[in-house]
């Protein structure tokens, strides 16, 4: 029998009201603390089975973790992933990401509306690392939704750097008026001592100098990268009450290694992180691991650390992921006292030198990355801290000798000789120093 199109809206109408009244005793029968739940969850933006609110936009570009590859102007991309439309409210920083403490900030929040899924960044600074989100504001006025995950990137320095040095100034002695807040400030200065200008107050670990230029240094529980020429440093990452130790880059600059310690009283340990703090990653599991250096090929690192019951410091390499650990000093140089520290491998990849006290007086050392071939090079008056220069041909360090009070920056060949405390040097391409009371007190 053929329904009319009058019979087909009456059967659907029964149908409807049948459906509300199952739905209705549904509820019912759930009681009134689940029927409130469905509803406050009707009204909050998707939730994961973690119970994770779900971000509107996904990100395209920049990469997190990424490092661009040039200054200026920059595109910031996502995409949404929702039907719904409005505008887009967009954050970003250049200093530090949104969870860590506001007070630490050098730089504004930049905020602003755009209709589509990007943002254009006028100039992207020298040695920054960035962070940003987005939530989509509803055209209807409903609630916006929620804020994306923050997604990071840093930014190169504006080249390399030849014929400058980075080190750590301790003003030990220098009355309180003639000194910043803190007893350590972080300078750089022309390979010959000349042209000292301070960037940043910092703490006396080793600062790191980037392939491209930006410097890195901690300051007790923050760790932070600057430019060469200065400005605001950028907060990459924060220990809430523990504290950073010596820095170095990785040889493409996409990574940083540094010592680092939870907790104030806690021995440190070898972590890894992208070059804007992001990824952080332990890689030890020692007494006081500490100071880093990479391999030239960026696949090894090396560092000194005490092993279990040990007395003192030796000198280990694993891989960049932490994997194949193996001491470097051999058995018959091993648990020297004083212990051996503060290793740094060679632009070729050959030898790896270190300060040691087996001597009975602190000294620079140098061997073969395999443990043989020790040799002494700088024994003399509690010398220490070695760098190499960019070609391998020299050799920076610390060294007390002639009285001076907290020591002063020294150069000499590669194998010892000519020894030297800097004064022209300014043909030298330096690439990592770290010194404190390494000259006079500068004027301020």
């Amino acid at each position: 029998m053929k329904r009319s199109r009058a019979d087909n809206l009456k059967r659907l109408r029964r149908a409807l009201m049948l459906l509300t009244v199952v739905l209705s005793a549904i509820l019912v029968a759930a009681g009134p603390s689940s029927a409130g739940a469905q509803s406050q969850t009707a009204a909050q933006p998707q939730a994961t089975s973690a119970g994770l609110v779900m971000a509107d936009a996904q990100l395209v570009a920049p990469a997190i973790g990424s490092r661009v590859a040039n200054l200026g102007p920059l595109m910031l991309r996502w995409t949404s992933t929702e039907a719904a439309t409005g505008d887009w409210e967009v954050q970003v920083s250049g200093d530090g990401r949104f969870d860590l403490d506001p007070a630490t900030a050098t730089s504004p929040v930049q905020t602003g509306m755009v209709r589509e899924p990007a943002w254009p960044l006028a100039a992207v600074e020298p040695c920054r690392a960035y962070f940003w989100r987005v939530r989509l504001t509803m055209a209807d006025g409903s609630a916006p939704g929620a804020w994306s995950p923050t997604w990071s990137f840093s930014s190169p320095g504006s080249g390399p750097v030849a014929s400058k040095i980075a080190f750590i100034y301790h003003y030990q002695g220098v009355p309180v008026g003639e000194r910043p807040p803190s007893y350590d400030e972080l300078y750089v200065m022309n390979a010959d001592g000349t042209g000292r200008t301070p960037l940043a107050m910092a703490d006396r670990y080793a600062p790191s100098w980037s392939p491209d230029g930006c410097i890195a240094f901690s300051r007790g529980d923050t760790l932070y990268t600057i430019a060469a020429a200065g400005g605001d440093p950028s907060l990459l990452a924060a220990a809430q009450g523990g504290f950073f130790g010596k820095t170095a880059w990785s040889p493409d600059g996409t990574r940083l290694a540094f010592a680092h310690a939870p907790a104030p009283s806690g021995p440190s340990e070898i972590y890894v992180a992208n070059a804007d703090g992001t990824g952080m990653t332990q890689l030890t599991s020692c007494s006081g691991c500490d100071a880093p250096a990479w391999s030239p090929n960026g696949q090894r690192i090396v560092f000194h650390g005490a092993e279990p019951g040990a007395a003192f410091t030796n000198l280990f390499v694993m891989s960049a992921d932490g994997s194949g650990l193996v001491r470097l000093n051999t058995a018959a140089t091993a648990q020297v006292p004083g212990g051996d520290a503060e290793p740094v491998v060679s632009p070729d990849g050959i030898k790896v030198a270190f300060s040691s006290g087996r001597s009975g007086i602190v000294g620079v050392y140098v061997m073969n990355v395999d443990g043989t071939g020790l040799t002494a090079l700088a024994a003399q008056e509690n010398s220490d801290n070695p760098a190499w220069s960019a070609d391998g041909a020299q050799l920076l360090y610390h060294s007390t000798r002639g009285g001076q009070h907290g020591g002063a920056v020294w150069a000499m060949d590669a194998d010892g000789k000519n020894q030297r405390q800097i004064s022209s040097l300014a043909a030298l391409a330096v690439t990592l120093i770290e010194e404190g009371d390494s000259l006079p007190a500068p004027s301020r």
